[in-house]
């Protein structure tokens, strides 16, 4: 079985569109989990009075994406897990039915990266994924991916301490302490990412700092010297000009000088419970 989690928080006609559409998925088994992250805007009433057939989980607070990605992982049912944004959606009816494919016939896939379409003011984000073919890759975007939950549990989910931006840069890299693991771009699984008007968290609202900290300190974990030193040196370069154009110079130097004490640790951001349908892995 799929489990496909959604995010909400405050895009309640967003996600109503989002799971109008996934309830047409068909020839697989499949729930939907939504974590509704102390929204105000009615988006709780909307999915209790409209869709019945979704697990939601309100919670009293934003965990962020990480660490609400997380949540719903923990609530999960099914052996393979489908993250996906609340402004995004599938255009064909056989999309979960794919991806359930793919993980069934190749065992060293860990990870799908979908192919993500229609962000219209920055086309060129997704021009790597404007195409229709497979093929192995070693990053995803967050807003449409899927991931085995075996996997998940064994790496530890997503950082929680990255509240926002970057998460998935910091799983994909994980996963290659996998023997023989793969992450497979699905070109034929398009999801059309709509890009809501309503952001969870706005530039001014700390957007740039969690960009700038959650980058760098990937960086410092995960690359040797001096690997690590060049590409700090080109990211520091980069967003400092980005931050005199926002504004924003003061988070630009208070995130590089939070990302030397971000401790990524993985393995220790979930608290998975066994359910009577899997057995955490030791």
């Amino acid at each position: 079985m799929i489990s496909v989690i959604f995010l909400n928080y405050n895009r309640r006609e967003d996600l109503r569109r989002s799971l109008q559409k996934i309830f047409k998925q068909q020839d697989v088994e499949f729930e939907v989990i939504v974590v509704d992250q102390n929204s105000t805007d009615g988006s709780i009433s909307m999915i209790q009075e409209e869709f019945s057939e979704v697990r939601l989980f309100p919670l009293k607070e934003n965990l962020g994406v990480a660490g609400g990605r997380n949540y719903g992982a923990e609530k999960s049912l099914g052996e393979y897990l489908v993250f996906i944004d609340d402004d995004a959606e599938f255009i064909s009816q056989d999309a979960l039915y794919k991806t359930s494919l793919v993980f069934d016939n190749n065992k060293n896939i860990n990870v799908i990266a979908f192919n993500v379409n229609g962000h219209p003011e920055r086309p060129e984000k997704y021009k790597f994924f404007s195409n229709k073919k497979d093929k192995f890759t070693n990053s995803y975007i967050g807003c449409g991916h899927a991931i085995r939950q075996e996997v998940f549990y064994k790496l530890g989910g997503y950082t929680k301490e990255l509240f926002f931006w970057g998460e998935e840069i910091e799983f994909a890299i994980k996963t290659f302490s996998i023997p023989n693991n793969r992450i497979l771009f699905k070109g034929d699984i398009v999801l059309f990412h709509r890009v809501s008007q309503i952001s969870r968290l706005k530039w001014k609202e700390g957007r740039f700092y969690y960009k700038v900290r959650n980058r760098m300190a990937v960086m410092h974990t995960f690359f040797p010297f001096p690997i690590s030193t060049l590409y700090f040196t080109y990211y520091c370069c980069a967003y400092f000009i980005r931050a005199v154009q926002l504004k924003e110079v003061n988070s630009f130097f208070k995130g590089i000088k939070d990302s030397f004490n971000l401790k990524l640790v993985e393995g220790k951001n979930l608290n998975f419970q066994q359910s009577k349908n899997y057995i955490l892995p030791k």
